[in-house]
């Protein structure tokens, strides 16, 4: 929508006003009127307007100075100064151009642009938010890469260019993945690492990996261990995370070797431990079965029963410690057979 404001050069300035400009400036028309006879013809001074105009139909804003915006606004009339865009009152924008006449008269154009600074501001939030989001995704702990849905490059952080060094000449816009996987391929492909048998199968199965909808596996990356972890977002695109587990793999395989260590230091001490041990339980058998011949009192007797009982509890002792162990190793063999719960719980409860 435009309005269409005439100044004339003469002392007194006519001014007219089209339908739009008195639908959308009522209040600035009513005020106009009250120092004129006819609508279709009014008389006052620029000024005037321009005063009214900050009063009335202008937004307030307490940083804008009221006597320095009319005179700059009238400045502008006088010497025809760049387009300028007015906020009003109704929360809405317009546009004023200023031409000069034939006769040397102003001519004032004021468009209605709410529609396009609405959709500037949203274009500039969209971009605001977009820089947040690159600033956030290049502080990430993780190397990442955005790949479009057509298999082009769109964004990565420092720390990936970093890490793919080799292929960072496919790393800007348009590239194409397949170009930049094919780049680094002799590099990266190690027969040691990698599960492939030639380069080319290697190449084909990381294309395969990468149209998937999410993949995740763990390979050899520059002398350390790296999970690289794909999803395919909702538009069709892909986002790729490469984690840096070196440490965690380090660690990993350091609690291995511990737990390794300990079932065999158990396995020995157990083994150490249960061949003497079984010598006791065997000899204070004999004793308690008096194949040597009677006891001379009960105490003695009594004190070979403890040494028996004793000696056995001692070995199952030992037996749980070996079941731990080949519980860790994974070579628990499970042997089904029926006990008397009584032979559990008596001894237990005797103590």
């Amino acid at each position: 929508m435009v309005t269409v404001v005439i100044f004339s050069t003469a002392a007194a300035i006519s001014i007219l006003f089209d339908a739009s400009f008195e639908e959308q400036r009522s209040r600035l028309v009513d005020l106009v009127k009250s120092q004129a006879r006819t609508f279709e013809s009014m008389v006052t001074s620029a000024e005037t307007i321009v005063r009214l105009v900050e009063r009335k139909v202008l937004k307030p804003d307490v940083n804008r100075d009221y006597e320095t915006w009319v005179q700059n606004t009238l400045e502008e009339h006088r010497n025809l100064g760049n387009a300028d865009e007015q906020y009003l009152n109704d929360d809405r924008w317009s546009q004023i151009n200023r031409y000069r006449t034939s006769d040397g008269g102003t001519l004032i154009l004021r468009t209605d642009i709410t529609e396009k600074k609405h959709a500037e501001e949203a274009r500039d939030e969209a971009r605001e938010n977009e820089k947040k989001l690159i600033n956030a995704m290049e502080h990430f702990g993780e190397a990442y890469v955005l790949w479009d849905s057509n298999e082009r490059f769109v964004s990565c952080n420092a720390r990936y260019r970093q890490r793919h060094a080799i292929g960072a000449d496919f790393l800007k816009l348009s590239a194409n993945f397949e170009d930049f996987i094919k780049a680094p391929a002799v590099e990266r492909w190690d027969r040691a690492h990698e599960d492939s048998s030639s380069i080319e199968e290697w190449v084909d199965k990381r294309l395969v990996e990468h149209r998937s909808p999410s993949s995740s596996r763990i390979t050899i990356f520059d002398g350390g261990w790296t999970r690289i972890h794909k999803e395919r977002l909702q538009d069709g695109s892909v986002i790729v995370f490469h984690s840096d587990i070196t440490e965690l793999k380090e660690a990993l395989n350091a609690a291995e070797i511990a737990s390794q260590t300990k079932s065999e230091f158990l396995a020995n001490m157990s083994h150490e431990l249960r061949t003497p041990l079984n010598a006791v339980i065997g000899f204070s058998e004999a004793l308690k079965e008096e194949i040597f011949g009677p006891f001379s009192n009960e105490i003695q007797q009594e004190y070979v029963d403890d040494i028996h009982s004793s000696g056995n509890h001692l070995l199952d002792l030992i037996n749980e410690i070996l079941d731990v162990s080949a519980i860790e190793a994974g070579k628990l063999e499970f042997n089904e057979t029926e006990i008397d719960i009584e032979d559990i719980i008596s001894p237990a409860a005797a103590r």
